[in-house]
């Protein structure tokens, strides 16, 4: 676990954040793979980052009422998540990843949070 005097903050995705949130994602997901499954897993990595992750902006925006952030402390990205509309009544938690050294702090429990409080902005808008 990582201790710092800075806290966590949660803001929206923006592009500069590409090249820390792909690291992340392919971190966290090779750290999931279990070992006979390692190919796999490299194949989805490359997969999405080839597809959904160079797209973040155009697959989760207000507009298609859906929205992407990214968890932050300093100037490193710990973390990200979003929230994809699947009809007017219900939005799907997409892409939550946290950083294992930040994990058990209650970063995730406020991602939630925010997350909730997103999809009720979001729906307000319809």
């Amino acid at each position: 676990m990582v201790t710092s005097d800075k806290p966590a903050t949660i803001r929206a995705y923006e592009n500069a954040d590409y090249a820390q949130v792909v690291d992340l994602f392919i971190r966290i997901n090779r750290e999931l793979a279990p070992p006979d499954m390692r190919e796999q897993f490299e194949l989805y990595i490359q997969t999405s980052i080839d597809g959904e992750m160079s797209r973040l902006l155009d697959i989760f925006s207000e507009t298609k009422r859906s929205a992407f952030w990214v968890v932050e402390r300093g100037d490193q990205i710990i973390g990200m998540f979003g929230i994809e509309s699947r009809s007017d009544d219900s939005t799907e938690l997409r892409r939550m990843y946290l950083d294992r050294r930040h994990r058990g702090r209650g970063i995730a429990e406020r991602m939630l949070q925010c997350a909730k409080r997103g999809r009720v902005s979001l729906a307000s808008q319809s």
